[in-house]
């Protein structure tokens, strides 16, 4: 299984799986992909796990008769009225002593900043499903994620890191996972997950 990565949508109308193969250039090329009718899904939500475990087998085992090889692990795409998403913010002294000196940007600067960017109040009935960088700022300037290595060894006084909090409901976040460890054994992870709240 190594370089193939396998995508499962679950959505109201279909099941689909696509299976791709990256080459040496980390390009990924399709080698496998099916779908089914959805059944047991409502709304992005699951009503009926053990419906959306037999749509969920029949998409995936055409897929992997179609590629020709056997999945053991999948990004599961969630979404849905059960998902939303809230926006944070993260600023800091990059001086540790708190006397606002201008200081080389370091790890222990990064840090701090990734933690004041996740210290926010979710809501009673959500829970983080997923944190999504989006980029940092040293003194106004932003540096996005692609071009972080730039940002170690930066002098300036205050650092801002900003993130992107995909959001769900705990009661609903088992059932796409317990679908698939049904489903051939599998067993995705939460890192293993995709969101779309919009």
């Amino acid at each position: 299984m190594s370089g193939i990565i396998v995508g499962l949508d679950i959505g109201s109308a279909f099941i689909r799986v696509a299976i791709g193969e990256l080459d040496f250039d980390n390009n990924i090329r399709i080698i496998g992909v099916a779908k089914s009718p959805s059944k047991g899904v409502n709304n992005g939500v699951i009503i009926n796990s053990s419906a959306v475990e037999a749509c969920v087998k029949e998409a995936l085992g055409a897929a992997e008769q179609m590629a020709g090889v056997d999945v053991s692990y999948v990004y599961v795409s969630i979404g849905g009225s059960q998902v939303s998403s809230i926006n944070s913010s993260g600023q800091i002294g990059i001086d540790p002593s708190s006397r606002n000196r201008r200081m080389d940007v370091g790890e222990n600067a990064k840090k701090r900043a990734i933690d004041a960017a996740e210290a926010i109040n979710y809501p009673l009935e959500k829970q983080k499903l997923h944190t999504i960088p989006r980029e940092w700022i040293v003194d106004g300037i932003s540096y996005k994620n692609e071009h972080i290595k730039d940002l170690i060894g930066t002098e300036g006084v205050q650092k801002n890191r900003r993130h992107n909090h995909a959001l769900g409901l705990p009661e609903k976040w088992p059932y796409p996972k317990d679908a698939c460890r049904r489903c051939c054994h599998l067993a995705p992870r939460r890192h293993g997950a995709w969101f779309n709240p919009y």
